[in-house]
């Protein structure tokens, strides 16, 4: 680290009521980094807990409370698109004005519809006077908050609870099942809507694998009740273990197609050292290599015959393969990372502010050479003005 590096003394504002047992990976994430002397301080809030006690504008009063108490430079709204939440706009100017200036930064993890489920308001005002922002997935959401002003937006994908899961390659002699799911039947009935057509797309591809592989293909998740295939549900830590009965697995169809767009279960799956089978959404190709760590198919009706290719693959093939991708996951795609990535930019903006310059374009240590990537075509960066 440079010794004109800025420290990092980060506050993050959890969306939900218990940030540290509902983000257990993030929080543990900014734990090691304390632990580690890559950050000053941290300390966190629970945006429900404080709006349900104080109000939503109170609950700003809390958090400014809070920047001065620990003298924070920087304040993480971490996923803060609840739909009750108000503008934020009071609340953010009054903490920008602390005499320490604290950076704001915000992050996105859900995925949003282009005209139906679109980006709550207080979201978008969040982003407009943030530093930096973080989406799970650019695009349309990108282009649509850079025509609102906003700067700075970073892809961040999602990743894997590295304490939830151990993403460690355990191979199977003898697989119980050929093709394993693991994903709920999700309902929506708007067909102009955005997760209409993710929803149909996904139980076409749970009727094209029930009819191919009967009950050699295992569904793990809700509300497939009646399906021969059906396991019933599935704990979300016991994901990696679920999968590792199976020879293959399948990613449900994704409820966001913008570029880049990845839940954290494709994550997970790739940890558990299965052969993974996706369906391509554009611009994933550039954080894992298809083929190799996974196998991507354009449409619902190329998932059986990529299926049946990899069933072609010798036990030394597949020995391989596990190990590289969970070592892959262990090394470059935990929430420890993420958080990683997170503070090396922030470090790099503070340090630039009060170096009275501009920070350059930042290092994206998910990719697999984390300064290559096209700012041009399916751009992971947008509106980047240090």
């Amino acid at each position: 680290m440079p010794h004109h590096s800025q420290p990092v003394r980060i506050l993050v504002l959890g969306q939900g009521h218990n940030f540290p047992v509902d983000h257990a990976g993030g929080h543990d994430g900014f734990v090691r980094l304390l632990q580690e002397g890559k950050i000053a301080a941290y300390d966190h809030l629970s945006a429900l807990d404080l709006a349900q006690r104080f109000g939503w504008s109170g609950m700003w009063s809390e958090v400014k409370r809070k920047v001065e108490e620990m003298n924070a430079n920087v304040l993480f709204l971490r996923f803060f698109h609840h739909p009750q939440a108000t503008d934020p706009t009071a609340g953010l100017l009054a903490i920008k004005q602390l005499p320490q200036k604290p950076m704001i930064i915000t992050s996105l993890g859900d995925p949003f519809g282009q005209w139906f489920n679109t980006m709550p308001a207080a979201y978008i005002a969040a982003t407009k006077l943030a530093d930096l922002n973080l989406l799970s997935g650019m695009g349309f959401l990108a282009r649509q908050l850079t025509q609102h002003g906003t700067k700075n937006i970073v892809l961040m994908p999602l990743a894997v609870c590295q304490k939830r899961f151990s993403n460690e390659y355990v191979p199977v002699a003898n697989p119980e099942f050929d093709v394993l799911f693991i994903g709920s039947k999700v309902k929506a009935r708007n067909p102009f809507g955005h997760y209409f057509w993710c929803a149909r797309n996904r139980v076409k591809m749970v009727e094209i694998l029930t009819r191919r592989y009967g009950k050699k293909f295992a569904i793990f998740g809700k509300g497939w009740d009646g399906n021969p295939s059906w396991q019933g549900p599935c704990n979300y830590q016991e994901q990696q273990k679920m999968c590792q009965r199976a020879r293959v697995v399948v990613g449900g169809m994704p409820n966001g197609y913008h570029d880049y767009y990845l839940s954290d279960r494709p994550f997970i799956a790739l940890g558990s050292g299965v052969p993974f089978v996706d369906y391509h959404v554009p611009g994933i190709e550039r954080i894992f290599h298809d083929q190799r760590d996974w196998w991507l198919v354009p449409q619902v009706q190329d998932y059986a015959r990529k299926v049946e290719s990899l069933f072609e693959l010798s036990v030394d093939i597949r020995r391989k393969h596990g190990e590289n991708i969970t070592k892959k996951i262990q090394n470059q795609h935990t929430s420890y990372h993420r958080t990683l990535n997170t503070i090396n930019i922030t470090r790099d903006l503070l340090t630039a502010r009060a170096n009275g310059t501009k920070s350059a374009l930042p290092a994206l240590e998910y990719l697999p050479e984390p300064r290559v990537y096209d700012t041009v075509k399916l751009p992971m960066i947008a509106n980047w003005q240090g």
